[in-house]
């Protein structure tokens, strides 16, 4: 079950970071906007945790309480710190190419760009910047 999770949760990771690599054109992005919007309200709803890697922690320590740790993720750990920092690099680039190839779209200009400062301020909560 653990390995099934971490799947799904690499695969997430991977669509965030390549979004834009692989769909060139904006046809998709209202679903990815969408998509993304999803993940962030879940993430206030649930304490800035992933429901993911609440669920992997969970299986590790049943013990564990929504929002301990909410930076600390079970499929990470393995990954130096200069991967983390460019995966996270590579998820708010693909945030403002989509804005930017979106000028007329409001609604993706206005979620997105509230979601890259949330991210961005997440981020620099988690490696200690702020």
């Amino acid at each position: 079950m653990l390995f099934f999770i971490k799947f799904i949760h690499t695969l997430n990771e991977f669509f965030f970071m390549f979004y834009v690599f692989i769909f060139k054109n904006n046809k998709y992005d209202i679903y990815y906007t969408i998509y993304f919007c999803l993940i962030f309200i879940h993430w206030l709803l649930l304490n800035n945790e992933c429901i993911l890697s609440y669920i992997e922690k969970k299986l590790v320590d049943e013990n564990y309480v929504l929002g301990d740790n909410p930076y600390s993720h079970l499929l990470m750990e393995e990954i130096p710190l200069s991967i983390l920092i460019t995966n996270h690099l590579l998820k708010l680039y693909n945030i403002i190419i989509v804005v930017f190839r979106n000028k007329k779209n409001y609604f993706i200009i206005i979620v997105l760009t509230i979601i890259f400062i949330y991210q961005s301020y997440n981020y620099l909560n988690k490696y200690s910047l702020l």
